[in-house]
């Protein structure tokens, strides 16, 4: 039985990893995963030049599938509306809690809203599949927490103000869009703020990696997520991936597995939803007015699921080991030597 279009690439770049499954998923190409994926995180994405922003364009116009300029294929097309509405009770939770800090943040959690979609409906007149399709949102708003930011770009270049002291960065309002996050099961948006040196002009994002390594580490340590130019993963799934590629299993295999628990928390929802329908309508009032079928799994205009490919994952893990060789040569040195044999271009080997 074959699957509705999902985020697998079917262009062949699964087929070099040993796994045949091309021919599994009609699938349009993902531009999301395309070369300049794995490039440096940017500072911030409204400073980028537009030559950076819109990657690899003759690659796009190669493509057969129509891509609308700017346009992110696999987002809901609902999100920056519902975005819009969560930044403004946000903002304004900051400006009438007696903390100044967003009601999330008071109950101590960084997640906004329940992430269960049955106090979303159970008091709800009429129950509708968009209530079941609400996003689980991280908000991260670090400058809440520390009086006072240090400017990274400033500090490693040991800039002082004209008054001689070190400049501190300024809140400047909300990113132009949430970043995306792949969970264990569900898809994560995180909601950020943005921050401007008026020493140096720079503007940062709160998840730029330069910003959160000028945070108190107790603080940057609360953000777990790990950040590709476009997409991202949890700790959880990141770690989850390193235990399964050390025990052999590969990354078509890994992202059919994460694939699997996506659709699992897809049909629950489904289930529940059909579940709330079925008992108003054998209720004691009998009542069930106009009601829309629940979406497809990965229709953008509802539940909006996604899912990486083989290659994402395997991109993922080189580029993440890659990241930490200093830390892995430092603890393959410090271990003890039991044979050492030297060849004839006298260098040092140890087995």
């Amino acid at each position: 039985m074959k699957q509705g279009p999902t985020a697998f690439d079917a262009n062949g770049d699964d087929d070099e990893l040993g796994d045949d499954v091309g021919d599994l998923f009609e699938t349009p190409t993902n531009i999301e995963e395309g070369i300049g994926e794995f490039r440096l995180l940017p500072d911030d994405d409204e400073g980028e030049d537009s030559s950076q922003r819109n990657v690899d364009s003759d690659t796009r116009k190669s493509r057969s599938q129509p891509q609308h300029k700017g346009e992110r294929s696999t987002l809901p097309s609902w999100l920056l509306t519902d975005y819009a509405d969560v930044r403004e009770r946000l903002a304004s939770e900051i400006r009438g809690n007696p903390s100044h800090k967003p009601t999330c943040y008071d109950r101590g959690s960084f997640i906004d809203g329940s992430p269960f979609a049955f106090f979303n409906a159970k008091n709800k007149f009429q129950v509708h599949p968009e209530l079941f399709y609400q996003p689980t949102y991280f908000v991260w708003i670090p400058h809440l927490f520390t009086q006072r930011i240090p400017c990274p770009d400033c500090l490693s270049h040991e800039r002082k103000t004209p008054k001689g002291t070190h400049p501190f960065l300024t809140p400047n309002g909300w990113p132009k869009s949430p970043r995306r996050v792949v969970d264990l099961d569900r898809l994560i948006y995180v909601i950020g703020h943005r921050y401007y040196c008026a020493n140096c002009q720079k503007t940062y994002q709160s998840w730029s990696p330069a910003l959160l390594s000028a945070l108190p580490r107790s603080l940057a340590m609360q953000f777990t997520f790990h950040l590709t130019y476009r997409n991202g993963l949890s700790d959880s799934v990141v770690s989850l991936m390193r235990g399964c590629f050390l025990q052999g299993i590969g990354p078509v295999p890994f992202a059919n597995m994460i694939r699997t628990n996506h659709i699992r928390h897809y049909e629950q929802l489904h289930l529940q939803y059909l579940e709330m329908l079925y008992e108003r309508q054998n209720g004691p009032l009998q009542f069930l007015g106009k009601h829309k079928p629940f979406s497809a799994f990965d229709d953008r205009n509802g539940y909006a699921g996604f899912i990486p490919t083989g290659r994402y994952f395997r991109d993922f893990y080189v580029k993440y080991v890659s990241s930490h060789a200093q830390e892995i040569d430092q603890y393959t040195a410090m271990l003890s030597a039991k044979v050492l044999q030297i060849d004839h271009s006298f260098k040092v080997d140890i087995v």
